[in-house]
């Protein structure tokens, strides 16, 4: 990937951008085609939504930054060079799986298709939560979040990284995708 300059803030929405660069022609092609529900007996495997943004498979997974060994800017997703000083010298790094919930939103409509190819329709679509989480490694993570419920989100509160389906393809693959979950309290 070539440098992404003001990205140290992403998730799912920067990430369609970063997506369409010329690395990823490929992966961005299969993605808008392949993002939908089908009924299927069984899922023949679990693949993540995109290579390198997180471990898997995993019973511990982690999202997959990089730091750059010049200035030591932590970013997500990876990229080879560093957003704030341009140097090609970053190396991929685990990220931590909890962090704080930096704000937040509920997605109260169906998302623009394109570039969000899903079969939800006004009637059919559920509100899901979106927000930031800050890592201890000082990034900021757009992500969607497991709750929905204004109620139950409070910035300031610990988040923790789970992995789990977004979509199925049309072979019937479980698309797996990042997701950050309230860390019960006194949990």
């Amino acid at each position: 990937m070539g440098v992404y300059p003001g990205i140290k803030e992403t998730g799912f929405y920067q990430l369609r951008h970063i997506l369409s660069y010329e690395n990823n022609r490929e992966n961005t092609s299969r993605l808008k085609k392949n993002y939908h529900f089908k009924e299927h007996a069984m899922p023949n495997k679990q693949i993540p939504i995109q290579d390198g943004l997180f471990t898997w498979p995993s019973d511990n997974p982690r999202l997959i930054g990089s730091k750059c060994g010049h200035c030591g800017e932590v970013t997500f997703p990876a990229q080879k060079s560093c957003a704030a000083c341009c140097f090609q010298d970053s190396e991929n790094i685990e990220l931590s799986r909890e962090g704080k919930l930096w704000t937040w939103t509920i997605q109260g409509f169906p998302p623009k298709s394109p570039p969000y190819a899903r079969p939800e329709t006004p009637e059919t679509f559920v509100p899901y939560g979106v927000g930031y989480v800050e890592l201890p490694e000082g990034v900021r993570v757009e992500t969607r979040l497991t709750q929905n419920d204004p109620e139950k989100l409070k910035i300031g509160m610990t988040m923790q990284l789970v992995i789990e389906k977004f979509a199925e393809d049309d072979q019937g693959n479980e698309l797996m995708s990042f997701f950050f979950k309230p860390v019960e309290e006194g949990g």
